[in-house]
């Protein structure tokens, strides 16, 4: 299978999902790159993107997996010609490449968090968010398949979490989580800040995955 290792950030973060899917369709037919099709009575190219972004998220990981259908094409010419063929300002192709890894294998992601406050950092934050989403239980309130609200225990599925970085206004955490079944959405460690800690939700935050690995913890590409 050929993958695109590519970045969505900027204004992009407003593309849902199914329209990134749309883009990157009419990206390969501007490009003159043909695409293999399912089969069945309903096909469809033979395209996906691992672990769908939320709107509003920004990362410099995302993989794109699709079955080219012409053999002479190398996945580095298809990366130049999708780059060239015109993508929304804030998505960039890094690389093509040929890989048998299945999607599934992504287990584990690296996220950065960027915690802003307009008024300065309150006293002790810092330790105090990172005490929360280390420690025993994190309960949070989240949107299961059918639709309603349930509590739901996210502590086994933060792997590791730190300080990166630290100014008068920013905070940056970065975090290692759980992804694939179980999955857990880095904006759900926002929303524990808020039900448990309202004196220090920052006035703006920013989320980014950095990168994906699997179970083992290895880069997945």
């Amino acid at each position: 299978m050929t993958k695109f290792l590519f970045v969505k950030e900027g204004s992009a973060v407003w593309i849902s999902h199914l329209d990134m899917m749309r883009m990157f369709q009419r990206a390969f037919n501007r490009a003159g790159i043909p695409i293999a099709m399912t089969g069945g009575y309903n096909p469809h190219a033979f395209v996906s993107i691992a672990l769908p972004l939320s709107v509003g998220m920004q990362s410099q990981c995302e993989i794109l997996e699709c079955k080219l259908a012409d053999d002479s094409i190398t996945p580095a010419e298809a990366a130049e010609r999708l780059n060239h063929a015109g993508f929304p300002e804030g998505i960039r192709i890094l690389e093509g490449y040929e890989s048998d890894r299945k999607l599934r294998e992504l287990k584990r992601l690296h996220v950065r968090l960027s915690l802003e406050y307009d008024a300065g950092i309150p006293a002790g934050a810092p330790e105090r968010i990172v005490s929360l989403l280390t420690g025993e239980s994190v309960v949070v309130e989240k949107r299961s398949k059918k639709g309603g609200m349930v509590e739901t225990e996210i502590r086994p599925l933060i792997l590791e979490l730190h300080v990166a970085d630290q100014t008068q206004n920013l905070l940056v955490l970065e975090a290692t989580i759980c992804v694939g079944e179980p999955n857990l959405n880095p904006e759900l460690l926002l929303r524990a800040i808020e039900r448990y800690l309202p004196e220090d939700v920052p006035d703006f935050s920013q989320i980014r995955r950095l990168e994906v690995m699997d179970e083992q913890g290895n880069l997945f590409r």
